[in-house]
């Protein structure tokens, strides 16, 4: 899967995630939508990154983690400019302090993702080491 592609689809779906939250959350099935939208982005974001590790090869898979959340950023403040400018009302009180609170949510959403990176890239190996020896056997 190619890079570019990838961090489109990172935005598109954290964006739509994030969105969607909002939406829910101002409606009176929030207490219910809310942890749904959760579990429905966590899910979509996952099934993306396995499926960008299961494409890629050697260096670009250390850069999906940093792309995913770099997306989520580049998603927050997009929703943020285009529809929902409270998210962004901290920029301008303290530029520094949002940084500071901007780096701090990049880095530990990089360790996440970098995690389920490591863990999916592990499965991806082991599955098919198993496929590579029950050939073996079958010949």
């Amino acid at each position: 899967m190619r890079l570019f592609l990838f961090g489109i689809l990172g935005v598109l779906v954290q964006g739509g995630g994030l969105v969607a939250f909002i939406l829910v959350s101002r409606t009176n099935i929030g207490d219910f939508g809310k942890p749904s939208i959760i579990c429905i982005s966590g899910i979509l974001v996952l099934t993306l990154l396995w499926e960008g590790v299961r494409r890629s090869r050697g260096f670009r898979i250390c850069l999906l983690p940093i792309t995913l959340a770099l997306g989520y950023g580049a998603a927050f403040h997009l929703a943020g400019i285009l529809w929902f400018p409270g998210l962004l009302n901290d920029s301008g009180a303290a530029p520094v302090d949002y940084l500071w609170s901007t780096i701090h949510v990049f880095g530990t959403l990089f360790i996440i993702y970098g995690i389920a990176a490591m863990l999916f890239f592990a499965l991806n190996r082991g599955f098919r080491r198993i496929r590579v020896r029950a050939g073996r056997r079958s010949l």
